[in-house]
């Protein structure tokens, strides 16, 4: 007997449908969606034929370039002009200024770049935050036990 359901392999058109989606930053789990098909099949899809998961790799590929430019930019901090024009009750341009801005490089930048692309940073923030434990668990019977002492 014959299986039923979605056929397991797809059309010329429902690849170019695919690819266009991913293009316009369709996430795996909304392509699945307008396919008619669960996030795990669709997932399993890209599994089952590699090309598939090529068309939506490449299809990213310039959103993932762009998103990673603007996190260096974060990372780095950068410098941006803003332009602010004054104008009278009359509508008409009075002045304008150019202001120029200074944006410090962000920690939650620079801590999601370092995950990505140092693989030892999760190993050391993992170890920094069991020696802060270590370090307050200490502070915590110091102060305890000064209270203790002071109380009598």
């Amino acid at each position: 007997m014959a299986k039923k359901g979605r056929p397991t392999k797809f059309s010329k058109k429902e690849i170019k449908k695919i690819e266009e989606w991913a293009k316009n930053k369709y996430s795996d789990k909304e392509i699945a969606e307008r396919l008619g098909v669960s996030s795990r099949t669709f997932s399993d899809y890209k599994k089952k034929f590699p090309e598939l998961k090529r068309i939506i790799d490449e299809a990213r590929r310039p959103l993932i370039t762009e998103a990673e430019g603007s996190l260096l930019k974060l990372v780095q901090g950068f410098c941006s002009e803003e332009e602010i024009k004054v104008f009278d009750k009359n509508g008409i341009l009075v002045s304008t200024t150019i202001i120029k801005k200074k944006h410090p490089p962000q920690s939650r930048a620079i801590e999601m770049f370092l995950k990505r692309y140092d693989p030892k940073f999760h190993e050391t923030i993992i170890e920094k935050r069991k020696f802060d434990l270590e370090k307050s668990k200490e502070e915590h019977k110091k102060f305890m036990d000064r209270i203790k002492t002071l109380m009598g």
